[in-house]
């Protein structure tokens, strides 16, 4: 944490392996994550796609949406909390409608690994 705090102070822009190890300061997964994420992924054919799927959908009622809204505020006619219109209306039509994430002109998503992708991967083997 030291480390991470010290960060801020002594900004530098040494990316690369190197400086990813020093900053993990020999940071290692606990066993038993280990073992939960090797057992969750045989479970599922070592599907990452499948176990992500499997995972949302176990929190699928913790997720924002109209109904985990009215289950958390309560409705207009008998709210929970004192909670503004205005508030109330904007959180509802996020939840209903979602998020529009605005791309720039010209905006083409990237459909290879960056340079960084491929260091994380050689480091973790």
């Amino acid at each position: 944490m030291q480390r991470l705090l010290s960060a801020e102070v002594t900004v530098q822009l040494n990316f690369g392996i190197p400086a990813a190890v020093e900053w993990a300061d020999s940071f290692v997964f606990p066993p038993e994550v280990w073992a939960r994420d090797r057992e969750s992924l045989i479970r599922h054919n070592m599907s990452l796609e499948s176990l992500l799927f499997e995972f949302h959908e176990q929190r699928r009622d913790s997720y924002l949406s109209p109904e985990s809204v009215v289950r958390s505020l309560g409705t207009p006619e008998c709210p929970r909390f004192p909670v503004p219109s205005v508030d109330r209306a904007r959180l509802m039509e996020l939840a209903t409608y979602g998020m529009v994430v605005v791309e720039p002109p010209g905006f083409i998503p990237c459909s290879s690994p960056p340079v960084f992708r491929r260091s994380y991967l050689a480091v973790s083997t």
